[in-house]
């Protein structure tokens, strides 16, 4: 009997008797920020984009990964984590909401440069920075 060991999860014994396959029943076309097909505007988080803010067209939400669980009832339940996909035709890519900072465009004065002052001016970004600070304060008092 193989056993497969993860550290977040309790490990399964193979083999496994299944009693049912379910899968994921549709996909989200709805969400925060925008619509498919919308324009946007992207900042990918890469580096190798060196932050240049580019014209991206809204996908939808796309899989991002896809996970398996396994119930004492021996039911088999795939699901998909979902993220908004935006292709950008200038490097032919998809980029994913999960890897870039992006806004949807309303207007032509909508696309401009994301910046830094951008990023830092999120309520999550100004908590996060400010934890930091606090634990870096702290260890500094040790």
């Amino acid at each position: 009997m193989k056993e497969i060991n993860f550290p977040v999860i309790k490990r399964i014994k193979f083999p496994i008797e299944v009693n049912k396959i379910i899968f994921p029943k549709k996909f989200i076309d709805k969400y925060y920020g925008g619509d498919t097909g919308d324009w946007v505007a992207v900042r990918p988080c890469n580096e190798e984009y060196k932050g240049k803010t580019f014209l991206g067209i809204l996908l939808g939400q796309l899989p991002v990964t896809c996970g398996c669980s396994y119930d004492k009832e021996k039911a088999l339940e795939f699901y998909l984590h979902m993220n908004p996909a935006i292709y950008v035709p200038e490097i032919k890519e998809i980029i994913f909401g999960c890897g870039s900072w992006w806004h949807k465009l309303n207007n032509p004065e909508d696309l401009k440069q994301i910046t830094k002052k951008d990023i830092n001016d999120v309520w999550y970004v100004k908590a996060l920075k400010e934890l930091a600070k606090e634990k870096r304060e702290k260890k500094n008092e040790n």
